[in-house]
This record gives C-alpha cells, sequence and structure tokens, in this order.
C-alpha cells in the first residue's frame, strides 16, 4: 500500500512543479530573480521521505526490521523520479502548448537546460525504477 500512495505522491509533485515552472511562472520568477524553489522541494521531499519510512517502521513486524525500512527507504528514493519526471514532463506540455517543441517527447524528455540538484535522463530513470522495483520486492 506504501509504494501505491508514494507513487501518487512522485506523481503529485511532478504535476505540482510543472505548474510552477510553466512558461507563464518560471518567466516571471526568472525576470524578478526570484528564490530557487529546487531546495524546498528537496526540504518538502525529505519531510515526506522521513513520514513515509516512519509509517513503514510501525507496519513492518519482520524481524530484521529497521534493515528492511532502510530499503524500502532506498527504493522509494530510486523510483521517485521516473514517476515525478514524468508527470511533470506530461504536464509542462499540456501547460506550455503554445511552444510545440517543448517535452516533445512527453514521458521520455531529458532536459538539457535543468537547474535541479539530480537530473537524469529517461533510461537513466528506467534502470533506477527497475532497481527501486527490485530492492522493494525484497522489503515485502
Amino acid at each position: 500500500m506504501d509504494i501505491i500512495l508514494f507513487t501518487l505522491y512522485s506523481l503529485s509533485q511532478g504535476i505540482r512543479e510543472a505548474g510552477v515552472f510553466s512558461d507563464g511562472v518560471g518567466e516571471y520568477m526568472r525576470q524578478n530573480q526570484s528564490h530557487d524553489n529546487h531546495k524546498f522541494f528537496v526540504i518538502d521531499r525529505t519531510i515526506v521521505g522521513i513520514g513515509f519510512l516512519l509509517i513503514s517502521f510501525f507496519l513492518l513486524n519482520e524481524s530484521p526490521q529497521m534493515l528492511n525500512v532502510l530499503l524500502r527507504g532506498i527504493s522509494f528514493m530510486l523510483i521517485f523520479s521516473f514517476f515525478r519526471d514524468g508527470a511533470y514532463n506530461l504536464m509542462r506540455k499540456k501547460l506550455d502548448n503554445n511552444m510545440p517543441y517543448t517535452y516533445l517527447e512527453s514521458w521520455f524528455y531529458s532536459s538539457k537546460t535543468s537547474t535541479a540538484f539530480f537530473d537524469f535522463n529517461f533510461w537513466q530513470r528506467t534502470v533506477l525504477l527497475v532497481l527501486g522495483g527490485i530492492a522493494y520486492y525484497f522489503t515485502i
């Protein structure tokens, strides 16, 4: 159940950030030299991630509980960017429809101008998703 909730959270982050960085808002932020929202997003995700780990800690009753919680946390970190970036790219394509060349490949798009702390291309995100799925499997 927690993996479904975390996937939904990841998708919602992509949709939220697409709104923040869409052409209108993003351009306004650049013109007014607004602060970098990436730091806020990292703090936000850290707090939510700790919440998911605490929930996992109290729900798991196996003997090596801390190892499972740690592995589950790692799996969440690995799968996050696949769903977040995919949702972000799809929503940006929808929001920035006045620029048809932007996010042309949608879910598969890899940014060339991102200022994010971690930026993975589609194939890297896919490998991380598979590794995260395997890590999560071992916590069940």
